[in-house]
């Protein structure tokens, strides 16, 4: 039966997922304040982390590799294109842009049949291409010598927030798909996705369940990312009645959403396996902006927040 992440490792995983956000318009001062968020990194007891591979971008998209205080265990986080703070746009650069009416094949292997969304197919390229800009190496290729060189297993945790929980499951899958059989059988992966959207169609999340049975996922009810693109339903009628629909929101976004679900239909599907910690996130207690009620909910903070609280509980009954 595989091993599903512990307390500290989830907890780990959203942190270090909140850390790739630090500096995000500021790339000369990127890497300094990623290596001093990592040295106050939480929880305490695989901290601190240190950088040793990254910051790397391309188009946006950000990856890092970090080694913890446990030396046999390593993250490896990935970071979306847009800022956490405006999912409403993430609605009109994967929707409006037609990023998820047309799907391509996921060779991962090959055989599995899976395919993704030409969107997440692009960000996907940029991952593939990121390189370390001191040693020049690229992920697949600096994991390999990790494993290479460790006389005992590693573990490897890989997390992303929004976008870059999307990027996880792809990143995952390929990276696995990458390593030589003896690093694959010397490393233990363990996915941990927050406010993931669903990028692939059935055979994708199949291949990623079965691929990954250990993964772990946080998704907020309240959060419209996560519905994205296999409940747009969900979406449409989302903080109804208290708060403002994406139809009254004057962003005229409904309509974007509306073409989607009728082109695309129940072609998308998320990954089911694995642990899960599912959670309603905050609601106005008055009528407030749609924007304002997304925003809130598809947070880094706010899942920080419940991930530390689920985890310190899990913790506190052993």
């Amino acid at each position: 039966m595989a091993t599903l992440p512990t307390p500290s490792q989830y907890w780990a995983a959203m942190y270090l997922a909140k850390i790739a956000y630090t500096s995000e318009t500021d790339l000369a001062a990127q890497r300094a304040a990623i290596e001093a968020a990592l040295q106050t990194a939480e929880p305490s007891d695989l901290a601190p982390w240190k950088l040793i591979w990254g910051p790397a971008t391309d188009q946006g998209i950000l990856a890092y590799i970090a080694q913890s205080s446990v030396t046999s265990t390593y993250a490896l986080v990935f970071r979306g294109s847009l800022s956490e703070l405006v999912a409403q746009d993430f609605i009109r650069n994967w929707f409006e842009d037609a990023d998820v009416l047309k799907q391509v094949p996921f060779n991962f292997p090959e055989s599995a049949g899976a395919h993704i969304s030409s969107g997440a197919n692009m960000a996907f390229g940029s991952i593939q291409g990121l390189v370390d800009p001191i040693t020049q190496q690229k992920i697949p290729a600096f994991i390999e010598q990790l494993a290479g060189k460790s006389a005992s297993p590693l573990t490897l945790i890989i997390a992303g927030h929004s976008l870059g929980g999307g990027l996880t499951q792809i990143g995952a899958l390929w990276l696995h798909a990458q390593l030589s059989p003896a690093a694959q059988a010397k490393i233990t992966f363990l996915p941990c996705t927050f406010a993931a959207p669903t990028f692939g169609n059935q055979q994708f999340a199949d291949l990623y369940d079965e691929t990954f049975p250990n993964a772990y996922r946080a998704v907020n009810t309240l959060d419209i990312v996560p519905m994205a693109f296999e409940n747009l339903d969900g979406i449409q009628k989302a903080y109804s009645p208290t708060g403002e629909t994406i139809s009254e929101s004057g962003l005229g976004l409904d309509a974007i959403v509306q073409t989607a679900k009728d082109s695309i239909g129940n072609v998308y599907r998320s990954p089911k396996g694995g642990a899960v910690l599912s959670f309603t996130g905050w609601m106005p207690p008055t009528v407030a902006q749609w924007s304002e009620i997304v925003a809130t909910n598809h947070a880094s903070q706010l899942y920080l927040d419940k991930v530390q609280t689920a985890a310190a509980n899990a913790i506190n009954r052993t």
